[in-house]
């Protein structure tokens, strides 16, 4: 992982986990590294100008699912409402990273900022933590304007379920944002595949992760790039990280988007890598946070 020029503006990177959950001695391994990460979110010090609660959701099968709802202090009410859907590939909770990045978008934007704690890999599979997602925007719509938010797995989330709610006749969101998304569970024709694939996100890890969570299951609300046509998606940003295996797909998936006419504004970070964000002391992080910011008022003023 060291040989990638990443940038000085950053922190050093740790790797990611590859976890195979074929092997018998990996289930235990997660259960020890989420029992960890919700240690850490429960004890999370939120920020005294946010106001945060949770909430339960019922999904599409009668299960329900645990939603944090984080706003600004001193937000007027508005009917407006960012869905932030985390990544983690498909077996990680809510970090501390992202509650800290919901904050930022609650301050900045004044909206309520939702993100499901979807069901998880390897308990639930594919398509569980979808229908949770979608299950939460189909309550948030009745009264809200929305912009989706997905980061990494998340943004396979967010690009399905747009798919999905235009192919049933549910208003889509006034605009999605995918950040270093996962879209394909194929390695041909993705450069970045080979190049990256010992970076902090590695190619091992993301075969196993695809594995894990689709098991017999795939169809293109789960796999965004089976998708050919993508007309009628709603305006969307696309931010790629340079030093990722994820970079190329999400470039080919904005290609595609424009091929569909959609609005589309796709921004590499140059030297940056999968995860980057959780680092908000960088200014590198903040400029790309301040882009985001930029876009998404955009989008809820249309």
């Amino acid at each position: 992982m060291n040989e990638y020029a990443y940038s000085k503006r950053l922190k050093t990177p740790s790797k990611m986990p590859d976890l195979d959950f074929s092997l018998p001695t990996t289930e235990t391994m997660a259960k020890i590294i989420v029992r960890t990460q919700l240690l850490k979110t429960e004890k999370y010090n939120f920020p005294k100008d946010c106001l945060v609660e949770k909430k339960k959701y019922e999904s599409k099968d009668g299960e329900s699912f645990d939603t944090w709802i984080i706003s600004a202090a001193n937000k007027e009410k508005e009917n407006k409402a960012l869905l932030y859907i985390h990544g983690g590939a498909y077996y990680l909770p809510v970090t501390c990273e992202t509650l800290a990045l919901a904050c930022e978008y609650a301050k900045r934007l004044k909206v309520d900022v939702y993100i499901p704690e979807y069901r998880l890999v390897p308990n639930y599979v594919a398509p569980k933590a979808l229908e949770d997602c979608i299950s939460l925007y189909e309550d948030l719509i009745k009264e809200n304007d929305i912009a989706i938010l997905g980061e990494s797995a998340g943004g396979a989330l967010a690009a399905g379920m747009c798919g999905y709610l235009l192919d049933n006749n549910i208003r889509v969101p006034k605009g999605l944002l995918l950040i270093y998304p996962v879209l394909d569970k194929e390695n041909e024709g993705y450069p970045s595949k080979e190049k990256y694939k010992d970076a902090i996100w590695s190619l091992s890890a993301n075969n196993h992760m695809w594995e894990a969570y689709l098991k017999d299951c795939e169809n293109e609300y789960l796999v965004p790039m089976k998708r050919i046509n993508l007309s009628g998606f709603p305006q969307t940003y696309i931010e790629p990280q340079e030093i990722d295996i994820l970079c190329d797909e999400a470039i080919v998936y904005a290609e595609r988007l424009k091929e569909s006419h959609v609005q589309v504004d796709c921004t590499v970070i140059p030297n940056s890598y999968h995860g980057f964000d959780g680092d908000l002391e960088s200014e590198l992080v903040q400029e790309a946070i301040e882009k985001r910011i930029k876009m998404m008022e955009t989008m809820f003023k249309k």
